[in-house]
């Protein structure tokens, strides 16, 4: 399962959303893209949280996958082909990278709940 960051930002604040993700990926393989990284850290540092324990338990708990050429062409073919207003191309990046991989995609972003294979939280 390719947890979003907004499914690691749940988690991180034990929030209900968060236990509810708790218990979609207990025992499950975990993965994150590393845009999740990059999303997460802006995070941080727009709440003035120090972020270096949450990524530790991200490099713990999940798989980081980078990204290629053609994770990045489909991201381009998503974001071209949406219908969805307002999903940036990070979204469709990390989309592509579930897509690619095969993962089902877990979050709580409004942008993915018409995408196939999200699990919305």
């Amino acid at each position: 399962m390719l947890l979003d960051t907004s499914a690691w930002i749940e988690l991180f604040q034990g929030s209900e959303k968060g236990k509810a993700v708790r218990e979609i990926t207990n025992g499950k393989m975990l993965y994150a893209s590393i845009l999740t990284i990059a999303e997460l850290k802006l995070w941080a540092l727009r709440n003035n949280l120090n972020i270096q324990k949450h990524f530790e338990r991200i490099s713990q708990e999940s798989t980081i996958i980078g990204l290629d050429a053609e994770t990045a062409i489909l991201a381009a073919n998503i974001k071209h082909e949406s219908k969805i207003a307002g999903i940036g191309m990070v979204d469709c990046l990390i989309y592509a990278t579930a897509v690619r991989c095969r993962l089902p995609l877990v979050s709580s972003d409004s942008h993915f709940k018409t995408l196939r294979n999200t699990i919305m939280i």
